[in-house]
């Protein structure tokens, strides 16, 4: 009588700013029943097998899914220098697992509201102007740090007199 195993292994990293990434590998295998009986030690070989084709499975995405921003040529140096503002470009780490982007963080929002306030301006306009949006909560995490460090630019320029 044929019996179902089932293996899986799920694993998450912490990234910068609360954010994470995770890769899961579930295997379903059909076995002969009379090894669970008979031979144990085979049973016990093929679990262990169907979990390390997991595990391998799952830190081979994890590791394209934490170093997919800056894929590093022979000699060890990013092929895609970060930009001058410090972020990365958009990869596959910014995006949920559907591939739209991840969204602002709460942080973010109330960072942003409070850079806003102080500098007298009408967020929703901006938004709404800029983005096409009329909440910084429909904002991606890139498009509201970007917009934050460009804000604290403005705001930067201004405090040191120089008006631009």
């Amino acid at each position: 009588m044929p019996m179902k195993l089932n293996v899986g292994v799920h694993r998450k990293l912490g990234q910068p700013d609360f954010g994470s990434v995770g890769a899961r590998c579930d295997i379903e295998l059909e076995l002969d029943g009379t090894l669970l009986f008979a031979n144990p030690d085979v049973l016990q070989d093929k679990i262990r097998t169907a979990y390390s084709a997991c595990e391998r499975a799952v830190a081979h995405e994890l590791s394209h899914l934490t170093h997919r921003s800056a894929p590093t040529g022979n000699n060890g140096q990013s092929q895609h220098p970060a930009p001058a503002n410090g972020h990365q470009n958009p990869t596959h780490a910014d995006s949920t697992r559907n591939g739209s982007p991840r969204p602002a963080t709460s942080s973010q929002i109330r960072a942003l509201h409070a850079i806003a306030n102080r500098q007298g301006l009408h967020l929703t306009d901006l938004l709404k102007q800029r983005f096409h949006v009329y909440k910084a909560e429909k904002l991606s995490i890139v498009q509201v740090s970007d917009l934050i460090d460009e804000l604290k630019g403005a705001e930067s320029n201004l405090t040191n007199g120089s008006g631009h």
